[in-house]
């Protein structure tokens, strides 16, 4: 503690009002942020008028409990008389008097108080939950953990409304045709439906960058008034090609390389656009390209003529590219208010809210001004019952522009109060850039840089390193100070033991894995204890790949690793593939459209587009239907059931009829045919034995029989213990989030660098990639300028601001990855181990995402090479040194413990296609209305319309169901000679149930249940035999008699007995 002490004194005044902390990594700063907090409690602050904002759950708590020891030493010095809080609150300037006479005050006052310690996510929910009634939320929403399901229904809302005004525009003769228009912008500039859906996703979601004023400029109904320039530049770029091309051709000493260089075909082709792959350097070496030198050397007018021609086509390319992205931004400005409404439907009929809307709401009410929709700032502070005077914000490199926007007014009125007392109003930041690791959250390392730009904040900097060992430091500062431009060389605090002490270590090699193991043996032969070890990999799929490798090289060894998905796991993907094989396998045609439906869309990542393309049939005079989903043959569920049997089988390492998993052999074609053949049949077979009707019997037989069992596979048996129906659980099983169970609570530490932000530890081995880093494919970039290009091949050629907009990403992407290896390498305590790969790319540059580290090492690095770059120092531990060579057991076998029971859970409902649930929910809501309430069409026709947005014909269908099943002789005698009750609620044996329809009278009781699809016959006549064997229990004297009505096409009644 005293340490920490010391480096607090070194700065002039802790007790800056508006103060920017830079502090690196190891540099104290959980230690400083608890000083500048406990200083405003003895200054006078409340702890309700504290808001002190961090970016982890894990962080609050930590931040809390920090705060919470301190005071609590503070109030007990007799305890703690050498308490390094009450030193540095006295070079604060307070004294040991008042520091005693009210630490026991301040301690319990804490206690006692309502603190605003908060994750960024936590303080935005408080903000929307005294202000949820503007964006149409009741005070209980819930948050979405997962947003896949809610993307999935925004997306059919959202092409609904354009459905929908189309449908109005074709009855009245409009111009304006939204779906119509999409189709036609996709088809002419030949974007997908499903790009352009991210396009119209990412401007929704970047508030910043694509405000309402950037949309202003793009104010147009649709892109009609655009397409015909677009098209004439089309024209125009592929006849100037094809005049450059003839005047190449036309002389007689042109070479064939040179009369065919330019690929004019069409236009895609001579820009290298789409699947074209034209090369196009005779555009960027103009006329001293090597084929057209001799040409010109000697024909000055030829070379003028097409030097002119040149220059017109890339004038003429540029001016297409410009007017694209206008074309885009055009489109999306024309139906953003129609995602904007379909989100907010979703919100409105759900009652719950993504994080991201979370933060895109609370921006829109408290960054916006009144007039934009916002609410005012002093009825703000009204609503929130606290007032906020201070604002400590940790980790603040990791904060987005929109994150800042929201926080930005409630800094601006602290910073009104300048002149005040430190305790009355006060800012204080802590962050450093070299940390920013987040880029793909949208945070931005920027933002901390223009605040300490500001002149009424302060900036100070931690310059002590209390985690790593001298050794570890000297490194990180010797070679990142080449790195980073601004970088501020650490030092140990005086006094400081560990000034020799610390290991590093860098090797090369082909498989870095082999690396990481060989650092493993080396720490372990030193007697460091597994737990004092940790590794670093950068994706969630090489943790599991180191994890296997460690196991299979040193046996009985404890790993413990999370935050991987479970679905990743091979063995996950295995039973997933034998459970769909199963289900198809056991489907006939007319019963597997919603299986089989789920399924496609896994396989089929062209439905969107289909369903966009489609919509040009609008065009015509007479409103296209929507198409009735056709049911798959059983040729067609077979094939796929053979995919997934192959895939199974792949994953648990048979041989199948597959290129990428044969190995050679000396059998004849013929018999190594029959060889697969036979084996294929006979895991099939063994296959089919495993088919149970519960998905957990299912899967434990496959386990059993196949010997899948690892703790992953068991977690997935235990997620399938709640299901009854192995289609129900399918669908669910996408959707749900699997994470990979802890092998261990202790041993040697795995997880990706993102993951080990805020942690230390003893000694870090860090593995490079063990693939190539995907290449950035963000579809839009941004200029330094914040100007947007939509990115687009070759488009740089043509376009300079792009260039320069796409460097600049580019370099942003450079900074982070540095950042990246910074965070990494400042991890380790006492010892930091790089395996860095000696892989070259294509195009001969080093793989190793060490690259900028080990050129640096040595600028002569020959990246082929296997070597020790760098050792300096030695692991040292007092640890006995323990041999790992117990061989791990074959199966794993877990304990029946019997099933746990909830005091109450909800009847099981089945799990369909989304529009099927609508279609049910809205025919039962209408027969409720009409057989319940005796309430009429009409008014049942603007209920199902508001509750559920339903198509006319859709609404006009129910409505003739329902009028149908009225006039139904049987039903007409019920209405008229009993009592009804509907949607009648009936707990029974801890089970909540729900009777659709009961009719009664003095002696007699007939229950009806509606059904909108004849699909799990058996399970529906179970389910109403249920319901009658309850009321029976409860009415025994009465005759009681249960009847389905199946209503899709015609109306069917089958009585229960």
């Amino acid at each position: 503690m005293s340490l920490h002490s010391e480096s607090i004194q070194t700065q002039n005044s802790y007790q800056e009002s508006f103060l920017a902390l830079k502090a690196s990594a190891g540099s104290g700063k959980t230690f400083a942020l608890t000083i500048r907090y406990i200083s405003l409690l003895f200054c006078g602050a409340s702890a309700n008028q504290i808001l002190a904002i961090t970016f982890t759950k894990k962080a609050t708590s930590e931040m809390y409990q920090r705060i919470k020891s301190a005071l609590y030493e503070l109030a007990n010095l007799d305890i703690y008389p050498e308490s390094s809080f009450f030193k540095v609150l006295q070079d604060e300037g307070l004294s040991a008097e008042s520091i005693r006479k009210n630490a026991h005050r301040i301690y319990l006052e804490f206690l006692n108080s309502t603190t605003k310690i908060l994750t960024i996510d936590a303080f935005l929910q408080s903000v929307l939950k005294k202000f949820c009634w503007y964006i149409g939320l009741c005070q209980d929403y819930k948050l979405l953990t997962s947003n896949k399901d809610a993307q999935d229904e925004i997306l059919e809302l959202f092409l609904e409304h354009l459905y929908r005004l189309d449908s109005r525009s074709n009855s009245s003769k409009n111009k304006y045709h939204p779906l119509c228009d999409l189709a036609t912008f996709c088809q002419s500039l030949d974007i997908k439906p499903q790009s352009f859906i991210s396009f119209v996703q990412r401007c929704y979601s970047d508030k910043i960058h694509f405000s309402q004023d950037f949309f202003k400029q793009f104010d147009y109904p649709n892109t009609q008034h655009l397409q015909p320039s677009i098209k004439a530049l089309q024209d125009q770029i592929l006849s100037t090609a094809t005049a450059l091309k003839a005047l190449i051709n036309a002389q007689p000493d042109a070479s064939d390389r040179a009369k065919n260089l330019i690929k004019n075909e069409n236009f895609k082709q001579l820009l290298g656009l789409g699947e074209y792959d034209t090369k196009l350097t005779w555009i960027e070496k103009d006329v001293e390209h090597n084929y057209w030198n001799k040409l010109f050397a000697t024909n000055e007018n030829l070379k003028n003529d097409f030097t002119q021609l040149l220059e017109n086509l890339k004038n003429d390319c540029l001016h297409y590219f410009k007017l694209r992205d206008e074309m885009i931004f055009t489109q999306i400005a024309s139906v953003l208010h129609l995602y904007d409404k379909a989100i907010n439907q979703y919100i409105r009929k759900h009652q719950t809210l993504s994080f991201e809307d979370s933060t895109i709401k609370a921006y829109e009410l408290l960054a916006l001004g009144k007039d934009l929709g916002g609410i005012d700032p002093l009825f703000f502070y009204f609503r929130l019952d606290y007032q906020i005077k201070h604002i400590l914000i940790d980790e603040f490199q990791d904060t987005s522009h929109i994150q800042y926007a929201i926080c930005k007014p409630i800094i601006d009125e602290i910073y009104s109060g300048v002149g005040q007392s430190f305790g009355e109003r006060s800012v204080f930041f802590v962050g450093d850039t070299k940390q920013s690791i987040y880029g793909f959250r949208g945070s931005e390392s920027g933002l901390f840089e223009q605040i300490s730009t500001n002149p009424q904040i302060q900036t100070r900097n931690l310059p002590h390193n209390y985690r790593s060992s001298g050794i570890v430091l000297d490194f990180i500062n010797t070679y990142f100070q080449h790195i980073f431009e601004s970088y501020i060389p650490q030092t140990l605090p005086k006094n400081s033991s560990k000034a020799n002490q610390g290991f590093v270590k860098i090797t090369t090699q082909s498989d870095p894995v082999n690396g990481v193991i060989n650092f493993v043996q080396e720490l372990l032969d030193s007697a460091i204890s597994p737990s004092d070890i940790a590794i670093l990999c950068f994706k969630n799929d090489d943790v599991l790949s180191i994890n296997s490798a460690l196991k299979e090289h040193f046996g009985e060894i404890d790993t413990t690793y999370e935050g991987t998905k479970g679905a990743s796991k091979k063995s996950v993907r295995a039973l997933k593939a034998a459970l769909y094989f199963l289900a198809l396998e056991q489907s006939n045609p007319a019963e597997s459209y919603e299986l089989d439906s789920n399924i496609s869309s896994a396989l089929d990542s062209h439905a969107l587009d289909s369903k966009i393309s489609d919509s040009r049939a609008l065009e015509s005079k007479n409103t296209a239907q929507p198409k009735t989903p056709q049911i798959n043959t059983q040729a067609q569920l077979q094939t796929q059931a053979q995919f997934y049997l192959y895939e199974f089988l792949k994953l648990c390492g048979f041989r199948v009829f597959d290129k990428t998993t044969k190995t050679p052999t000396n059998e004849t074609p013929h018999d190594e045919i029959a060889s697969d053949t036979a084996t294929l049949q006979a895991q099939k077979q063994l296959l089919l034995q495993c088919y149970k009707p519960r998905p957990s019997e299912c899967i434990l037989a496959i386990m059993n029989t196949f010997e899948i069992v690892d703790k992953s596979a068991q977690m997935l048996l235990e997620c399938a213990m709640s299901y009854q129906n192995l289609n129900d659980f399918l669908q669910d099983l996408e959707s749900m989030e699997l994470k990979t169970p802890k092998e261990s609570a202790n041993g040697i530490q795995i997880m990706t660098i993102h993951s080990s932000k805020g942690l230390e530890f003893e000694y870090v081995i860090l593995c490079d990639r063990l693939n190539r880093n995907p290449s950035n494919a963000e579809s839009i970039i941004f200029s330094e300028s914040n100007t947007p290009f939509f990115r687009i091949k070759n488009r740089e050629i043509f376009d300079e601001e792009f260039k320069n907009a796409k460097q600049y990403s580019k370099q942003k992407a450079q900074n982070e990855a540095n950042n990246v290896l910074y965070v990494a390498c400042t991890r380790g305590k006492q010892g930091v181990m790089i395996a860095a790969t000696n892989k070259k790319t294509k195009e001969g540059k080093i793989q190793s995402a060490f690259a900028s580290l080990l050129c640096l090492i040595n600028p002569k690095f020959d990246p082929q090479s296997t070597q020790i770059l760098l050792t300096h120092g030695a692991p040292h531990s007092k640890h006995p040194s323990t041999t790992y060579n117990k061989p791990l057991p074959k199966v794993l076998k877990q304990q029946y413990f019997g099933t746990q029971h909830i005091e109450i859970k909800n009847q099981d409902s089945p799990h369909f296609d989304p529009k099927n649930i609508q279609f049910g929910e809205a025919l039962h809501l209408g027969l409720e209305y009409a057989l319940g309430y005796k309430s009429q069409n009409q008014i049942i026709s603007h209920i199902l319309f508001y509750h559920f947005g339903l198509e006319k014909a859709t609404n006009t269908h129910i409505l003739k169901h329902i009028d149908t099943l009225k006039n139904e002789a049987f039903i007409k005698s019920l209405i008229q000679n009993k009592q009804i009750l509907v949607e009648l609620p009936l707990l029974s044996q801890n089970t909540l149930k729900r009777i659709d329809m009961l009719a009664f009278d003095h002696t007699n009781i007939v229950i009806l249940d509606y059904k909108s699809g004849i699909q799990n016959k058996a399970q529906h006549i179970q389910q109403v035999q249920g319901y009658i064997q309850d009321i029976q229990t409860l009415y025994p004297h009465a005759k009681v008699e249960g009847y389905i009505v199946y209503m899709r096409d015609e109306i069917l009644l089958q009585k229960v007995e």
